[in-house]
């Protein structure tokens, strides 16, 4: 899969356009930065102790024990999905983050828990896997759209026993009290359910345009998210919100639509334009990140900090944290499932299709308001639509210095000064150097693997490389 980044072509890849495009008054015409990865985690970790309140190295533990609990949920999740329930990082910072299962802990669940960097609290003794909660959550989910409820919210708390909480927006000829929606549902769930009915709507999207412009015929519409690949063909394209219909530009260029999916996966689409999207992502309007990894669904705990960005609001956000890692909404009659729910509302109407993330870690596709925001899973893209979040490896390189020259690569995919960014396949990459007329070249610089240009790229590798080209002097 070879993925190509024009630099400064006036046709350029869907998510690299915004100093050109930008749709907020004063930003035509404004420099994007890409981050380093130091760069964007610094930057994520501030966000959040402001928000919060928190001193920066409160945010770090914060963080710290997020990463170490999700690690050990992944495992367990793909070792025992019968036992796995979730897991949940402390509103403390610093404090032990806790790892539910389903039954009494065996060795293996205490083998796995002693390779976390801190200590994890085991909650065992839970009465539901993840998996059966959902499917109480889906009867539930199921009984009130039957009964023609249009506007509904369900979501389970495996932290209390797996009670699930509903919520529906009153509507007429239907009941209204919450004891009445709730004698709605089979007597063996009734116990284990709270309900709550609301006047104003429980589920609504946010469309118009958030990060980088889609457009209907010219008009704003949704936001893009992600540069995703298609697996089998290699295929490049970048995703939107599911319920952003009509979509038929990206940016400057035009977008063809490939696939959409509102149901058990999320609310997500993908089109492809001419270009061929870099793994990257904006931060803020004058920042872009390389995408490095994305978030398995089972790593996202209850209590971690997310970040989102919304072209409509224009800032990025640290301020809310997980609520719940799978609901159910209907929104004005379109079920969605398998979303993540936040524990309030930062975004603002034109910020569908954008991207949750953390440092250079993909989360998800924003949606709406699901009583909070709601998004669904980058890591489920594959099933919802058949693409995966772009990842590194990634070559970057500069001519610089007096003379000038021109960079090529083997495999190819780099012909700099005009395409001198590439995202390779894992190997080796070998760069040549070939001065112009009246120059020579004057070796490599940059990252320690560029000296003799002869680069070895791993999964996760982001490479800087510049040839130094120098005028001769006669």
């Amino acid at each position: 899969m070879k993925r190509l980044k024009v630099i400064g072509s006036a046709v350029c890849a869907a998510l690299v356009c915004l100093s050109v495009y930008a749709q907020n008054p004063g930003e035509n015409g404004s420099v994007i930065r890409k981050q380093t990865p130091e760069e964007a985690r610094l930057q994520d970790l501030k966000l959040v102790a402001e928000a919060k309140g928190w001193t920066l190295a409160e945010a770090a533990a914060d963080r710290q024990a997020a990463d170490a609990v999700g690690a050990v949920a992944e495992q367990l999740a793909a070792l025992r999905p019968d036992i796995f329930v979730g897991s949940v990082v402390s509103p403390v910072p610093g404090a032990s983050p806790s790892l539910y299962i389903k039954g009494v802990a065996d060795q293996m669940v205490y083998d796995l828990l002693a390779t976390s960097s801190i200590p994890i609290t085991l909650v065992d003794n839970q009465p539901y896997s993840l998996e059966e909660l959902e499917r109480r959550m889906q009867e539930v989910h199921s009984t009130l759209a039957d009964e023609g409820y249009r506007q509904i919210a369900t979501a389970v708390d495996f932290r209390e026993q797996g009670v699930v909480r509903a919520e529906v927006t009153r509507q007429d000829g239907l009941p209204t009290s919450p004891s009445s929606v709730k004698a709605l549902l089979p007597s063996s769930l009734r116990g284990a359910v709270e309900v709550a009915v609301r006047d104003e709507p429980v589920a609504k999207r946010e469309l118009a345009f958030g990060g980088m412009e889609a457009l209907d015929g010219g008009r704003f519409e949704c936001t893009s998210g992600w540069s995703v690949t298609e697996r089998g063909t290699g295929r490049t394209g970048v995703t939107t919100a599911g319920h952003c219909n009509g979509i038929d530009q990206i940016g400057i260029e035009s977008a063809t639509h490939r696939l959409q999916h509102i149901g058990i996966w999320g609310d997500i689409e993908w089109k492809t334009t001419s270009g061929s999207e870099p793994s990257r992502f904006y931060a803020s309007a004058s920042q872009t990140r390389d995408t490095l990894e994305v978030e398995p669904l089972s790593n996202i705990s209850i209590g971690e900090s997310i970040c989102v960005y919304g072209r409509s609001r224009n800032s990025r956000r640290c301020n809310l944290d997980v609520a719940e890692t799978s609901v159910i909404c209907t929104f004005d009659g379109d079920r969605t499932e398998r979303m993540i729910r936040m524990t309030g509302d930062e975004t603002i109407s034109g910020d569908s299709g954008g991207g949750w993330s953390w440092n250079n870690r993909a989360y998800g596709s924003h949606i709406g308001d699901c009583g909070g925001n709601v998004f669904s899973v980058a890591d489920l893209f594959y099933e919802a639509i058949g693409v995966d979040v772009r990842t590194p490896p990634i070559l970057t390189v500069s001519v610089i210095g007096t003379g000038t020259g021109r960079l090529t690569s083997s495999p190819s995919g780099i012909s700099c000064p005009t395409d001198c960014e590439h995202d390779f396949n894992p190997g080796t990459v070998r760069l040549t150097a070939t001065a112009d007329p009246g120059s020579v070249f004057n070796g490599f610089t940059g990252d320690a693997d560029c000296t003799d240009g002869v680069i070895s790229l791993s999964p996760t590798s982001v490479v800087n490389c510049r040839a130094n080209f120098e005028f001769i002097d006669f």
